[in-house]
């Protein structure tokens, strides 16, 4: 029997509600904020060879912070935010204020931070993908990079049995039980008291920056470890990610990296 293990990514999130942000959708402000003078130059710039342009700046930054993420990079842009805001939390609480959270005693979606007073309602049709996912026992782990909660409000809803795992010393108590298993992180929530840390680190809340990518392999060893035993063993299906999402790119380039070390290992 093949083994066959799914991975969500970021556009799945949206089937439940559109104001899940994509990647370009999160760094929108981040990049605003990181390049104001780079794009006023521009526009002015933009203004002198068109004078009679009727394009406004606000506008004229919606096009250009595109092309300022396509020539940064999304993982460098985080970087660069932190390191102008000089402390690490600057991007918890980013992510935070842009992400909603579920309120499970009033079924709404809901923001932490400046952005509180959105609130949306839950109807029974906001989940109906996931819980389509859920159904019946295709998959051995359901693997995310996602930092919301959907999959677990899902798994609640629909009277399911999956296991949730938040960090790697929860591995050894569920290696043969159906997981969902959060690989970057769990998003704040005010209305449950949590840890402020990823994978038992204290310092860190999500994976999202250049470095944060770079070290998940030594920093997340167990992690890395059972997605590698498990590309090895099996399949996945990659739902919710498109061709440029960071996390789309890291997974493709480390599995290139583990079938090549698989190969020259045979070749010896």
């Amino acid at each position: 029997k093949r083994i066959v293990s799914v991975i969500v990514g970021a556009g799945f999130s949206r089937n439940a509600c559109k104001e899940y942000p994509l990647w370009k959708d999160l760094l929108c402000e981040m990049v605003e904020e990181l390049y104001q003078e780079e794009i006023e130059n521009a526009y002015l710039r933009f203004r002198k060879i068109n004078p009679g342009t009727k394009m406004s700046l606000e506008v004229f930054t919606k096009e250009e912070v595109p092309r300022i993420i396509e020539r940064v990079g999304y993982l460098k842009i985080v970087s660069e935010y932190i390191a102008r805001k000089g402390y690490r939390e600057s991007i918890e609480h980013y992510i935070e204020e842009r992400i909603p959270y579920i309120d499970t005693t009033t079924k709404q979606f809901k923001y932490a931070g400046k952005n509180k007073h959105k609130v949306i309602d839950i109807d029974g049709n906001n989940f109906s993908a996931h819980k389509k996912l859920l159904e019946g026992d295709k998959w051995v782990r359901i693997y995310t990079t996602n930092y919301d909660c959907l999959l677990e409000y899902a798994v609640n809803a629909n009277d399911k049995s999956y296991t949730v795992i938040r960090k790697a010393r929860e591995l050894s108590d569920n290696t043969d039980k159906t997981s969902i298993i959060k690989l970057h992180g769990d998003l704040y929530n005010p209305k449950e008291k949590r840890v402020f840390m990823f994978d038992g680190n204290p310092h860190q809340q999500y994976i999202i920056s250049e470095e944060d990518y770079k070290n998940y392999p030594r920093d997340h060893e167990a992690f890395t470890q059972l997605m590698r035993i498990s590309l090895l063993q099996g399949v996945f299906c990659l739902i919710g990610f498109s061709g440029d999402d960071p996390n789309f790119v890291n997974w493709i380039s480390w599995v290139r990296d583990v079938l090549v070390t698989e190969d020259d290992e045979i070749k010896d």
